[in-house]
């Protein structure tokens, strides 16, 4: 009986998860979503999110900012919760064999927010999701249908431990 309970209980927790999108257009099912714009200043308790997605947000932002942003995504995560990052990979983009290298590494540049004002590259990434308090990280296949399914994606998790 006591083991019931306490799976019916595990159960009901897990449906509560709370689960975060930062992202620019795309909602996703099962998940809240913040603007990307609010990256910076998420409208989100300490230790109240699960988990965070962010796919191809991270290279709009200032080269400057982007630590704050990976500080403010370890801000509302729970002890045990999970960053999906995907950023443009600038070691997957090919000038010689890609038309349209130009897009993926500086943005499509049709508008003023549509400029990239940082690049990544894998080791980079990781750097920056350490520094901020991240560990465990590694790389992760995207099920989503997003940019984060781009050959040029780099796709990068990450949790922040229990006590943090």
């Amino acid at each position: 009986m006591i083991t019931e309970s306490l799976n019916q209980d595990a159960a009901q927790a897990s449906c509560f998860l709370l689960k975060l999108n930062v992202t620019y257009n795309d909602d996703l099912p099962g998940y809240e979503t913040a603007s990307a714009t609010s990256a910076l200043c998420l409208q989100y308790a300490d230790n109240s999110v699960d988990e965070v997605y962010c796919a191809h947000v991270l290279q709009y932002f200032s080269c400057k900012d982007v630590m704050s942003v990976l500080l403010e995504f370890f801000r509302v995560l729970k002890g045990g919760g999970e960053l999906y990052l995907s950023v443009p990979d600038i070691m997957k983009v090919d000038p010689i064999e890609d038309d349209n290298w130009l897009s993926k590494l500086y943005g499509l540049q049709t508008s003023e927010d549509e400029f990239f004002k940082c690049s990544f590259t894998p080791n980079l990434t990781m750097q920056l999701m350490a520094a901020a308090g991240f560990q465990q990280i590694c790389p992760w296949q995207s099920g989503n249908h997003d940019n984060s399914k781009l050959p040029w994606s780099l796709n990068l998790m990450a949790v922040k431990l229990s006590g943090e």
